[in-house]
């Protein structure tokens, strides 16, 4: 495995005279959820004029869930792009569409089997809110607004845990996707897993080791996460591309004949 230092600046080479178009696909791939976001919008703010009440909010349910699910599709396509790179393959910013023309439902049932995973800490973070809100409501003496407190601060750490925990063993489920046509969401996301185990510590510190950009990313009001996402994902592709050589990851149900490309990671000795 390379270091933390050599991950960023193969990636810094590697992205060399290709930042125009990542950036590109980023600002494409924003510019058009603000357009699907819109109908949200008008939908705020006419409903107080909306004869049923609430029928501004049954009817923002399905558009939020159309642009959740366009919103998955996007940013894998946009991950594409430094994937490609990563692999000194030429972007193309016609890849933000990417997911939309390769077995999409594969991406959009990948994110809700780590949706599941996420799914506890969730649970936890919401019964703590739930236990803070009642204890706040029911009487605001000392003893209870201090428990309320505690309880909404532990369970807030446990689902911070648990969320970039799930986030690291789910992190390779589209790289494997783009290599794998035919593989399965579940198989996606559980070869994933299969392959951070052990693993989920270096690739924390190669994030880490990226702090002072996010700092720099806050203090530009979010234009610097232009450079540092494309950099983060060609760092991550590297990564993923040192477990695979390594071998890392087990996988038993495979079925070749469904994945048409004979020189991928999916048909590799070490997959049976």
């Amino acid at each position: 495995m390379r270091s933390n230092n050599e991950y960023r600046a193969e990636a810094r080479k590697k992205l060399f005279g290709n930042y125009g178009t990542v950036i590109g696909a980023y600002i494409l791939y924003t510019l058009i959820l603000n357009l699907l976001s819109a109908p949200l919008s008008l939908i705020a703010s006419f409903e107080s004029i909306l004869p049923i009440p609430r029928l501004g909010f049954l009817a923002s349910v399905p558009v939020s869930l159309i642009i959740s699910v366009v919103s998955v599709l996007f940013a894998a396509g946009v991950d594409k792009i430094s994937y490609d790179i990563a692999y000194d393959r030429k972007g193309d910013v016609n890849d933000v569409f990417y997911c939309f023309k390769h077995e999409p439902f594969t991406v959009v049932f990948s994110y809700l089997w780590i949706f599941l995973r996420m799914l506890p800490g969730i649970i936890i973070f919401s019964v703590g809110m739930i236990v803070f809100t009642v204890l706040t409501i029911s009487g605001m003496s000392g003893n209870s607004f201090v428990i309320a407190v505690v309880v909404l601060s532990v369970t807030s750490v446990i689902y911070l845990i648990w969320i970039f925990w799930v986030k690291l063993s789910v992190s390779m489920t589209y790289f494997l996707y783009y290599e794998n046509p035919g593989m399965s969401a579940r198989d996606l996301v559980e070869t994933s897993v299969r392959m951070m185990k052990g693993n989920k510590g270096r690739l924390f510190g190669l994030y880490l080791s990226y702090f002072g950009y996010y700092l720099l990313a806050v203090l530009s009001c979010g234009l610097a996460l232009l450079w540092l996402n494309p950099n983060i994902t060609v760092s991550t592709a590297l990564f993923y591309d040192d477990l695979k050589n390594r071998g890392e990851g087990t996988y038993v149900n495979v079925e070749p004949e469904k994945n048409t490309a004979s020189d991928t990671y999916y048909h590799q000795e070490y997959w049976n």
